[in-house]
């Protein structure tokens, strides 16, 4: 991951942000990381004082506590938890006493075998289960030969559907699973410390749901992000992932998305140089065709097929003795290759081609001129005329299969690298967000990805997303606990400087840099601002974008002033076509905690809340409307044009268009 720019932690840019809600959108979904484990971040001291009861914005923008609700209500649900935890310790602790991970692979390895009977020779050599053995075993294990193997046993093949196959790839992709994602329980944590966390866990839960604060909050957080990373107890994961971490996030996708991406037309030399059953063949042809994707069907991952269908022309001559032929070939050709998205990584599968040939002879000529050679030479080509052809389209389908495996594994290649440095940075802390996908599946009309992005201290407790129809490319959901999360990740707890901010910010948005900085005194202080803990809270709600921001303490100069929270309210309208957000209140700073009907200002919350007012103002006068906006990839540009724009029940439901940008 890239280090934070300065601009994106200021809180100008945070509100500059919210003023333009495009900006936010795009930068919740480029946190969206295809897989981050849980960020390895230090523990945070705890506050000494009270803790804060849990707030959340209403449709007015006021912050209401959450009301606690009686224990009785989750007796059902705490008398579960408390039968997971035992099972899951009693497996911890076995797990820990187990000499090998692997012992359970040897025991399939040669249930597989005994299964096979007399085939086994060949599943073996298939399959290279001897190297898949060895493999698992090693340091650095080739995960490669266990993919391989687990798509050779793919359940979309009716015949790999027998129980010894099924059994079998449930046993490899258990062994990937140990590969990729090891348990980490380490050895300072004693058998007595695993026994004392599964006990004390119901607990804290019951006491959470009794009265949450953010105190619980944020130990139930690090006990969900303790199971994923040190133990294997997928039960009780399931069942606290189901009911402290519900998706903020919802993506449906059509196929038309891939077309931006993927879609092209071929037209490019072929050079031809073989050796087709014993005879030379050189020559030189045009491959012209087309590139386009679609989605297969998967449940458990998202697969993208892109076909290649073309025409491959060429001109041949075969050498062998003393015959020279001159041909004209022709082959139409479709290769397919599969991209498959999961939870872990990305992987392909190889390339398959079918070509159909038809070959004419232009012209024979003959090295040595007799009569043997003249005689019986025409008949011989006339007679190999279907081998070769069939050796041709072998060659054809090879020559296509490997352009097509080296053009797209290589950038599947980058990604998977990217990912590695994700996973790199989570493990030293550098990344503060989590991604948990609960669905990623895809059938030919659509792709659903649902999921959870948060801080390691967060939950997420949303409701379901909404039922809404649209006809945009990619119709996305985000719930306000997303945009509170990445506040808090970033933000949270953090002191920035407002000229650096401007700087970077003038390159970004140098319309909303210039109201900004609008008049200001050359020799006006700038403003050091720290931020809350919790720093934003966002509501989205018939139409309406409420956000707050809080902080704790601003600095201008040498004079320091008390923290303000930042109120903006926006109302979506849908007129025209057109997608415009309108100020409905003009923006506003208030002291944490301030009354406007009891409280009277302090001198210093005045002259900072007068400052920070006047600035708030220059940025929200006029409305803001949707437009198209662009991405950059290394193969150009795409368009994306908003079609939708919601906000209800706490998610901002967007919809967009998209198009390739020549």
């Amino acid at each position: 991951m890239k280090k934070r720019r300065l601009f994106s932690k200021s809180i100008l840019f945070r509100i500059s942000v919210f003023c333009v809600l495009t900006g936010i959108t795009i930068s919740a979904l480029r946190a969206n990381r295809l897989h981050q484990v849980c960020a390895q971040e230090e523990k945070q001291t705890k506050q000494t004082s009270q803790t804060k009861p849990l707030k959340r914005a209403n449709s007015s923008g006021k912050l209401e506590q959450l009301k606690p609700k009686s224990s009785k209500v989750f007796a059902d649900f705490i008398r579960e938890l408390k039968t997971l935890c035992q099972e899951s310790r009693e497996q911890t602790l076995k797990r820990r006493q187990t000499a090998s991970d692997f012992r359970n692979f040897d025991e399939e390895l040669a249930i597989f075998r005994k299964s096979l009977g007399s085939s086994a020779p060949s599943w073996e050599r298939y399959l290279k289960l001897s190297l898949l053995n060895i493999t698992i075993k090693e340091d650095s294990p080739d995960v490669s030969l266990l993919d391989s193997a687990i798509e050779k046993l793919s359940p979309r093949r009716r015949d790999m559907q027998r129980p010894v196959f099924v059994r079998f790839r449930e046993a490899l992709e258990e062994q990937r699973g140990l590969i990729l994602s090891p348990p980490k329980i380490q050895k300072q944590d004693s058998d007595e410390e695993i026994t004392k966390f599964f006990d004390e866990l119901p607990n804290l839960i019951e006491s959470h749901l009794n009265a949450p604060d953010n105190s619980t909050t944020e130990e139930i957080a690090e006990a969900i992000a303790y199971l994923e990373s040190h133990c294997r107890a997928e039960k009780l994961l399931a069942r606290l992932r189901e009911r402290f971490l519900k998706p903020n996030l919802w993506i449906q996708a059509k196929p038309s998305i891939l077309s931006p991406v993927f879609q092209r037309e071929i037209n490019e030399p072929v050079t031809v140089n073989d050796n087709i059953l014993g005879t030379a063949v050189r020559g030189s042809g045009q491959l012209t065709g087309n590139v386009d994707a679609t989605f297969a069907e998967s449940n458990d991952s998202a697969i993208i097929r892109v076909i290649m269908e073309g025409l491959l022309e060429t001109k041949t001559v075969g050498s062998n003795g003393p015959v020279r032929v001159q041909s004209s070939n022709s082959s139409t050709t479709k290769t397919t290759k599969e991209i498959i998205i999961s939870q872990n990584a990305i992987t392909t599968t190889a390339a398959k081609t079918k070509a159909k040939l038809t070959s004419h002879v232009d012209n024979v000529n003959y090295t040595r001129d007799n009569f043997l050679v003249r005689t019986f030479a025409p008949g011989q080509i006339q007679e190999r005329k279907p081998v070769t052809n069939a050796e041709s389209e072998r060659l054809t389908e090879r020559r296509l299969n490997q352009r097509m495996d080296q053009a797209v594994d290589a950038r599947v290649g980058k990604i998977n690298q990217r990912w590695k440095e994700l996973d790199s940075e989570n493990e030293s802390g550098e990344s503060p967000l989590r991604v948990f996908i609960e669905t990623l599946s895809t059938t030919e009309n659509e792709l659903n990805f649902r999921g959870v992005i948060g801080g390691r201290r967060q939950l997420t407790t949303s409701a379901n997303a909404p039922t809404l129809k649209s006809d945009a490319d990619v119709f996305v959901q985000i719930h306000q606990s997303l945009l509170d999360n990445a506040g808090t990740c970033e933000l949270g707890g953090k002191t920035f400087a407002e000229e650096q901010a401007l700087e970077e910010l003038k390159k970004r948005f140098p319309k909303i840099a210039e109201k900004l900085i609008g008049d200001k005194s050359e020799n006006e202080a700038a403003l050091i601002i720290t931020f809350a803990n919790s720093p934003v809270n966002i509501a989205f709600n018939d139409e309406t974008i409420i956000a707050n921001i809080e902080t704790t303490a601003i600095k201008r100069g040498d004079v320091s002033y008390p923290g303000l929270r930042f109120v903006f309210q926006f109302r979506i309208e849908n007129e025209n076509g057109k997608i415009r957000l309108v100020v409905k209140e003009q923006p506003e700073a208030f002291p944490i905690g301030f009354d406007t009907e009891r409280d009277q200002l302090s001198v210093s919350e005045t002259t900072i809340r007068a400052i920070v007012n006047k600035r708030l103002k220059k940025i929200a006068k006029e409305p803001i409307e949707l437009k198209e906006f662009t991405i950059e990839g290394e193969d150009g540009a795409i368009a994306l044009t908003p079609v939708h724009f919601s906000a209800k029940d706490g998610w901002l439901n967007v919809g967009l268009k998209l198009k390739a940008k020549k």
